[in-house]
């Protein structure tokens, strides 16, 4: 699914809320270690429409744009043609050995059933990832 697409879902699911919406947020880091950032869907609310228990921070806000306009730019036009393979084996430095089971193009990122968890987790297409060879296994 498109960047355009998600905005229209997350627009559907806002303008269908009859009495109320609440929306939360969680703080830290995700699985690839990138902090954990406001979504770029509801900054595009005016802030006459939202009433906060808490407001957002200035600085999180603006850090949130920066890190949204840095994202879309490091993204070349065929970056998604460099993607590995489903079926590929591959290393990650805090999670261990896996295979890859899924891309996505749309949101860049990979779905990895590691070994030594059991469910997949999905992480970045720009988390650092070492494709192991056939022969390589983990001691």
């Amino acid at each position: 699914m498109g960047m355009e697409e998600e905005r229209r879902l997350a627009f559907v699911a806002v303008t269908r809320a009859q009495q109320g919406l609440y929306l939360s947020c969680a703080n830290g880091r995700n699985f690839d270690g990138a902090p954990r950032y406001p979504s770029r869907f509801v900054l595009d609310i005016g802030d006459e429409l939202l009433e906060y228990t808490e407001p957002l921070p200035e600085g999180l806000v603006k850090e949130t744009r920066q890190y949204i306009a840095r994202s879309a730019a490091r993204l070349p036009q065929d970056w998604a043609q460099s993607l590995l393979p489903v079926g590929t084996r591959v290393r990650h430095v805090i999670l261990g050995d896996g295979t890859i089971t899924a891309t996505d193009t749309d949101k860049g990122r990979y779905t990895i059933q590691f070994d030594e968890l059991p469910t997949p987790r999905q992480l970045a297409a720009k988390v650092k990832l070492v494709p192991l060879k056939e022969t390589e296994h983990r001691d």
